[in-house]
């Protein structure tokens, strides 16, 4: 088959396992840059839901404009839909400089969830991709203890502010985990 389809969704059953998994789907067409789906899914504990603080973190740089800023704000919307009401969540969206829905995670109320909707609608793409910062400010405090931590990143892109050098950002990301 040949087509020119811009995006597609894929959906695989997942069983629910008493073990924690990670799984990646990775695509890179020729020579073309790629992309991957990367699946992190807790274990299933019967009759007990950990509590999650979701950091949702999302590259709102000029590279994102189009169907892209459109595509990551949906995906916003669709993780906000997933949290039940003992979840917390924060917004922090980035190009040069970094900003938050928010100073602190908020529960996951009906209505922070509504604003939350509405912040993620009014993001325009513009500037250049601060990776650096977003990650610095995603990793900024901990879950307290009986919480899952979970930070989404979302970003196209290669960092043009602050630190540029993958492998430097990397390492500081692993010393800062470590830290905390």
């Amino acid at each position: 088959a040949s087509g020119d389809a811009s995006e597609i969704t894929l959906l695989v059953p997942v069983r629910k396992s008493n073990e924690p998994s990670i799984s990646m789907l990775a695509y890179a067409p020729g020579n073309e840059d790629g992309f991957a789906l990367i699946t992190l899914s807790p274990p299933a504990m019967e009759g007990r839901v950990t509590p999650r603080d979701v950091t949702l973190v999302l590259d709102v740089s000029g590279s994102m404009s189009g169907v892209k800023i459109r595509q990551a704000r949906d995906a916003g919307k669709q993780v906000l839909a997933t949290l039940g009401p003992n979840d917390r969540f924060r917004l922090i969206d980035f190009s040069s400089d970094v900003r938050t829905f928010r100073d602190e995670f908020v529960r996951a109320t009906r209505e922070n969830i509504a604003a939350g909707s509405r912040y993620l609608e009014s993001l325009d793409a513009s500037g250049s991709t601060n990776i650096s910062g977003a990650l610095d400010a995603a990793l900024d405090g901990n879950s307290p203890s009986g919480r899952l931590g979970l930070v989404l990143f979302v970003t196209d892109g290669e960092p043009t502010v602050g630190e540029r050098i993958p492998d430097a950002i990397a390492t500081r990301v692993a010393r800062l985990r470590r830290d905390r």
